[in-house]
């Protein structure tokens, strides 16, 4: 906090308050990965270990911004969870003070700054104050506020949109006062004093618009959607026009309820609504609620928990091996032992049908894809398991393995959306939880390259290449998770057999 000693000449005292940072320009691609952040200098790093056992010991902040928000690289000493105050799952009970127009007489008087703006991460809260200090409680969502991963990480990258979601211009001022307070941990970052940013007015270009047209040399397309209880059966429209529009070959869809679409009410929608393309049929392989349809031959399906892998017999002009694909939908919210035990499942699923003992044989090279509902919100250990091979419990499930085989782990699709630098997967207005990247996509880089990836978030659309593309604005919040599409092609990898390894 600032200090008031007379014996201090002002320059010191002002030094002594407040860590100032000349602003950068810089396009992010809000994914909560932070590639693109590495000629951004330091702000602020302080040492790990200044902290109570409990919550959050900030150790470093890098900052940026572009014309419509800041954007904050914070990392902190130890793997926490952001979003969730119990200590049990790694949480923490952190604010971020804001001060939007650097003076210390407006809004909430706190820690020697005005704060317009309060984001308390684990409570997934905010507010909003006035010029004469009055709060206006918000959830995250209405703030604006994201931050990802949405899983347990040391590295979060945060967006502050200027404007709150309800219209509130928090930041009317060239330089913003911040800092964060952990009550749990009792950390403040800065020690004492504020930071300074100066908000840099360069522009940021926009970024190219990725298209929706299959990529030249695609092999095959995939969509990926978790459809939110069943929906295209009580509002076909909406996921009709996003299958017309991005035409796959593949569908995995998630959270389709048994009881209330069965394999013939399906079938039937696929042939009212998007045919297979000439020359083939679709195919429907499902368990418990996860659902795909492929326009080839399916040779094996093998149910796993609440998900399924379903060996597809590609084509010898899409690919010379075949495809393994796990349509995942894991247990959600804090229930980290069913996720622990599915992603184990389906990681050492993976192992033994790369080394011969799994239930159905495949060609040693063919292409594997994870993807669907992954409900990453919880320990990172769990992407860890299905990308990187780590077997969370190997007494269970066996030895750690390399299941991109001589690459080590599985590559991720790295999605955003189309028109935008975001990449946020789940997104649903009124929740208390700010969007997040949920879903997601592994692939075997060996055998297959992604060509193009996309979210597909039509409320960000231009009016007209929604048109063009026979989309409207808000079909893709029919579902609270959007569609992931990946472009694939595929080679031979001429992986013998014993070039798979077990750690």
């Amino acid at each position: 906090m600032r200090q008031h000693l007379l014996a201090i000449p002002l320059l010191a005292l002002l030094a002594a308050a407040r860590t100032a940072h000349c602003g950068d320009s810089l396009a992010v691609v809000h994914d909560g990965l932070g590639a693109e952040w590495g000629a951004i200098p330091v702000h602020a790093l302080e040492p790990a270990g200044d902290a109570g056992a409990n919550g959050a010991d900030f150790v470093s902040l890098k900052v940026a911004n572009d014309g419509e928000a800041m954007y904050l690289l914070l990392t902190v000493a130890g793997e926490t969870l952001f979003q969730e105050t119990t200590t049990g799952r790694l949480g923490n009970d952190t604010t971020l003070y804001l001060d939007g127009d650097a003076n210390p007489a407006t809004g909430r008087s706190v820690g020697g700054i005005g704060a317009e703006l309060a984001l308390r991460f684990g409570d997934r809260a905010a507010t909003v104050y006035s010029s004469g200090g009055f709060g206006t409680s918000l959830s995250v969502f209405e703030a604006g506020y994201v931050g990802l991963p949405t899983h347990t990480a040391e590295t979060f990258e945060i967006r502050v949109p200027y404007r709150t979601d309800s219209g509130t211009l928090w930041r009317t001022s060239a330089n913003v006062d911040f800092y964060f307070f952990d009550s749990l941990s009792s950390d403040r970052f800065p020690n004492s004093g504020s930071f300074r940013y100066a908000v840099s007015p360069d522009p940021v270009a926009a970024p190219a618009v990725i298209p929706i047209a299959r990529a030249e040399g695609t092999g095959m397309r995939l969509l990926v959607q978790n459809i939110l209880n069943t929906a295209p059966k009580f509002d076909p429209e909406p996921f009709a026009r996003i299958l017309n529009a991005v035409k796959p070959d593949v569908v995995a869809w998630q959270e389709v309820r048994e009881n209330d679409w069965d394999d013939a009410d399906i079938h039937a929608y696929f042939d009212a609504h998007y045919p297979a393309p000439a020359g083939r049929v679709w195919t429907l392989a499902r368990n418990s609620d996860s659902v795909t349809m492929s326009s080839w031959p399916v040779l094996d399906v093998l149910p796993l928990s609440g998900n399924h892998a379903v060996h597809i017999d590609l084509p010898d002009d899409v690919s010379d091996s075949d495809l393994v694909l796990f349509n995942a939908h894991t247990p959600c919210c804090n229930n980290d032992s069913g996720r622990d035990f599915e992603h184990d499942q389906i990681s050492s699923t993976w192992r033994d049908l790369l080394n011969g003992t799994g239930p159905f044989a495949i060609d040693p090279g063919s292409t594997v894809v994870m993807a669907g509902d992954f409900n990453m919100v919880g320990f990172r250990r769990q992407l860890e398991t299905m990308r990187d091979g780590l077997i969370i419990d190997n007494g269970t499930w066996g030895p750690d393995f390399s299941p991109g085989r001589a690459d080590g782990s599985l590559a991720e699709v790295l999605t955003r959306h189309t028109h935008t630098r975001r990449a946020f997967t789940w997104y649903s207005p009124g929740s208390a939880f700010g969007p997040g990247r949920l879903d997601w996509v592994l692939y075997s880089e060996d055998s297959a390259d992604v060509l193009r990836q996309f979210v597909l978030f039509t409320p960000d659309m231009t009016a007209p290449d929604l048109a063009a593309a026979g989309l409207q604005a808000g079909d893709s919040l029919a579902s609270d998770h959007m569609p992931i599409v990946v472009d694939f092609a595929f080679r031979s990898p001429g992986v013998p057999l014993d070039a798979f390894a077990i750690r």
